[in-house]
């Protein structure tokens, strides 16, 4: 089953614009609550897998939507200390479900092209920096 996931420009551009709403902070209506939501949903069909590899294979397309910093850091925390160019793939078990949730959440975010693989082969999801992504599963029956 293959599956388009259409992400609008419109409600990307809205979720990154806050509004003020007093001298106490900002209100924004979705956040980028969306965006986790769905990345967190398509992903559940990886649980099962062993190992998932998320790899990251174009970056800069757009680069006013990206912040390479908070990337760079949040890989540190990790102890990849390496660029990005050098190092694009994430190898990750089965027990670091959030970490992979939080790599394909600055993905879409940022507007990157990635790619998350299972490494039973039963599942593979693709975002792009033109804002749609497609899941394939393959069912057992």
């Amino acid at each position: 089953m293959v599956q388009t996931l259409w992400i609008s420009v419109l409600r990307v551009w809205h979720t990154l614009i806050f509004r003020c709403t007093d001298s106490d902070g900002f209100s924004d209506s979705t956040g980028c609550g969306i965006e986790s939501a769905l990345a967190r949903e398509h992903l559940v069909a990886f649980r099962s897998a062993p190992d998932v590899l998320l790899w990251i294979t174009e970056w800069g397309v757009w680069p006013s939507g990206e912040r390479m910093h908070i990337f760079e850091r949040f890989r540190l925390s990790y102890g990849v200390d390496s660029p990005l160019i050098k190092h694009p793939g994430h190898l990750l078990t089965q027990d670091e479900f959030e970490t992979t949730w939080s790599l394909a959440i600055f993905a879409i975010l940022f507007l990157w092209d990635c790619y998350v693989l299972a490494s039973n082969k039963q599942v593979v999801l693709f975002y792009s920096h033109d804002e749609f992504g497609n899941i394939t599963e393959k069912k057992v029956a």
